[in-house]
């Protein structure tokens, strides 16, 4: 706010401001170029900050000399200077300008007066070049200043080429949805459109409508942002909330998302002059993105439905980059002319100053035999557009810009450039929270002056200045908005996980899966660049949902060991899937350590959706006794799905080793008992006959 702190003099030392001084409005915000006197009124509104009564102010006012260069303008606005005494010219007004005020009242007060481009009786001489001439304003009392202000006012001797001006208004928010269209991170957004920073955004746009109706404003719009909204004010599909306990609750906005779109439509309609611009969906942080090699994703084909039956016959550009950091590194504009983008909206530091034109024209940068046509707002005017239309906006804001892009023609003109023909581009941050009423005003102010064209985005651009290299771009600043690592590394993964969690389902467009590339870019937000905290929840619950995705089929962990009696008998198990779809995995069964002795090979499975499929999966042991084998699920793909289980087998069958020593055993009983069978048959061979029987002597003789 102008006034509220004392003002330097060149010819005094500064006092306790009594009176708070601000200048309301400038009108006109150019003085007419005429020799005649024109009327010129400076709304000033009077506070009596002290605790006393302050009678008999006296009001009085000073022209200084024309400033004619933007770094001259910025100075006075940073520090205002009553001017010099040498140089000043008095203001003279129509009626005297005094008032009375209570401690803590205020009034307005009407500065009432004329100018001219001729040295005559004029109260406001703007007679000396074309330039913006500083006017300063001081309240007295008994001849002692209490308060000042200082407002600027441009003013030309002949009409100069007008200044090609397009304004960008972004309509853009933070993603509030994951991986479903109709499930809602939070209901923020509901708060935005009915009374916050969406609703002031959009009411800029309908007051300029009533100030400046064909004014050719550029509005970037995120079709992240519209399609949420639709979903929102459609009745046939309710959205909700997913609240942090994991119950969801109905969304708020369906009646404030109705009524911001119908406002939407409606102003769109009211001016053929606007244009609407698209960023990518979900409106990704392009610099962040590309320079870490992720690719973009196309907008889902539901969400373009949705989108394109809301627009009718409105053909958005698509083809505009407006990176969040404001400059593009190498890598990334190449990326960008092979994604087809043709226009890139950088900071003014984005191009070496030495290849930007002098003029303000778009300059065309070359990469990959493409080319961007970049923009950009210039580096002393984006800081005025920033006062001039936010919240808390000093009231002379508006003129304050008006200065500023007048200045750039004044400059051209005391350099004897008259014949130059400005593009001035005029962009707000892009999560712009405006003062509808000055904001509107600021944007008429600049687009409908007599040295003033407003031109669309096409137009701004249908002239280029000489092509440079994108390897002449500046790198852009370690200290821009950028994502972090983390998001990047987060992106990358589950990027990979898409394709393996395809196979997973055996069908490349189940609603699981295709939900996570568009999950992936909304983790990748301009928004999280700049609010960490925010984007980093993003991220985690994007890591989790893919965490509980791959976990929602899994082998049910067994109470007890197994005991398999033979060398061939299967090992069984139970399989789970808590998921809404028929699942197609793998069980793979190894032992653990790789231990010789046990086998098995990859037993496909399908398990039908929130279920639980015993199966027996064939196994082959070859040793006895205790073996610890682990259990793993994988994808078709082979790539694993959560952790292994740890089963405990006891074998009765006999081992490889034992089976071994049985048949050597064996072998050797047989042979020694063949060895004892052959040693008896052949003892029996070799025996001589028996002998003929001997006399018995004794019988013989007694017989004789």
């Amino acid at each position: 706010m102008l006034g509220v702190a004392p003002l330097t003099s060149a010819a005094a030392q500064p006092v306790e401001t009594e009176i708070s001084m601000t200048v309301l409005s400038v009108n006109p915000n150019t003085p007419p170029i005429t020799s005649a006197n024109a009327p010129l009124t400076i709304l000033i509104s009077l506070t009596n900050i002290s605790s006393q009564q302050l009678n008999g102010i006296v009001i009085e006012g000073t022209r200084g000399e024309p400033l004619t260069s933007p770094g001259g303008l910025d100075a006075a606005i940073a520090t205002p200077t009553e001017p010099a005494s040498t140089t000043a010219e008095p203001i003279s007004t129509t009626k005297p300008l005094t008032a009375d005020l209570a401690a803590g009242a205020s009034t307005t007060i009407d500065v009432a007066t004329t100018t001219s481009i001729t040295n005559g009786p004029a109260g406001v001489c703007i007679c000396t070049q074309a330039g913006v001439y500083p006017l300063y304003f001081t309240a007295k009392v008994n001849g002692t200043v209490v308060g000042a202000t200082q407002t600027y006012l441009p003013a030309f001797f002949q009409q100069p080429q007008k200044a090609q001006v397009t304004w960008i208004w972004p309509l853009i928010d933070s993603p509030h949805r994951l991986t479903s269209d109709t499930v809602f991170t939070d209901d923020n957004l509901a708060d935005s459109v009915k009374g916050g920073r969406l609703d002031r955004a959009l009411q800029t746009l309908e007051t300029l409508g009533t100030l400046a109706p064909s004014a050719a404003v550029t509005v970037v719009l995120d079709p992240e942002l519209l399609d949420e909204l639709i979903v929102m004010a459609d009745p046939a599909t309710p959205y909700t909330i997913q609240q942090a306990s994991g119950s969801p609750v109905a969304g708020s906005g369906h009646v404030a998302a109705m009524e911001w779109l119908g406002r939407l439509r409606t102003v769109l309609a009211n001016d053929p002059a606007m244009t609407l611009a698209f960023t990518p969906f979900a409106d990704p942080d392009l610099n962040s993105v590309l320079t870490a090699g992720l690719p973009l994703t196309p907008t889902p084909p539901a969400m373009t439905a949705r989108i394109s039956a809301w627009l009718g016959t409105r053909v958005p550009v698509t083809n505009l980059a407006w990176p969040v950091s404001g400059a593009l590194s190498v890598s990334a504009a190449r990326q960008l002319t092979s994604a087809g983008f043709s226009m890139a909206l950088l900071g003014a530091a984005a191009v070496p100053s030495r290849y930007l034109p002098s003029d303000g024209r778009a300059l065309r940068v070359t990469a990959n035999g493409g080319n961007l046509a970049v923009i950009s707002t210039p580096k002393h005017v984006s800081a005025a557009i920033t006062s001039a239309i936010s919240i808390g906006a000093a009231t002379d804001a508006p003129q304050q810009l008006v200065a500023q892009v007048a200045v750039r023609l004044a400059e051209d003109v005391a350099q004897g450039r008259e014949s130059t023909a400005h593009h001035i581009v005029l962009a707000p941050a892009r999560y712009v929270d405006p003062a509808p009423q000055v904001a509107a005003q600021s944007i008429a102010a600049t687009t409908t002056e007599f040295w003033t064209d407003s031109v669309g985005l096409s137009s701004q651009i249908a002239t280029t200045g000489a092509p440079i290299s994108a390897a002449r771009l500046n790198k852009p600043s370690a200290q821009a908005p950028q994502l972090p690592l983390s998001t990047l590394d987060t992106a990358a993964s589950v990027n990979n996980d898409t394709g393996t969690l395809s196979s997973l389902f055996n069908d490349a467009g189940n609603p699981l899966v295709t939900a996570l590339p568009a999950a992936v870019q909304r983790s990748e937000s301009s928004a999280w660049s700049s609010a960490s905290v925010n984007g980093e929840a993003y991220t985690q619950a994007l890591t989790n949902s893919v965490a509980k995705l791959k976990g929602g089929v899994f082998i049910v962990n067994p109470a007890g060991s197994y005991t398999l009696a033979s060398n061939n008998s299967p090992l069984p198990l139970t399989i789970q899937n808590n998921l809404d779809y028929a699942v197609h995995v793998n069980v793979d069964l190894s032992a653990v350590n790789q231990l010789p002795g046990f086998s098995s090979r990859l037993y496909p499975v399908t398990v039908e959706p929130h279920s639980k499929l015993p199966i027996h999966v064939p196994a082959t042991v070859l040793r006895s006794g205790r073996i610890q084998v682990q259990a793993l699920l994988r994808t078709r793909s082979g790539v694993a799905l959560g952790e292994s289980v740890q089963l405990s087998v006891r074998s009765t069958a006999l081992g490889g080793v034992g089976l071994i020593i049985t048949i050597v055993s064996g072998a050797v009983l047989a042979i020694a008992l063949l060895r004892r069978f052959w040693f008896r048959f052949r003892s029996r061979g070799a025996q001589p006959p028996p002998a003929e029987p001997t006399p018995d002597l004794a019988t013989s003789g007694a017989a004789t």
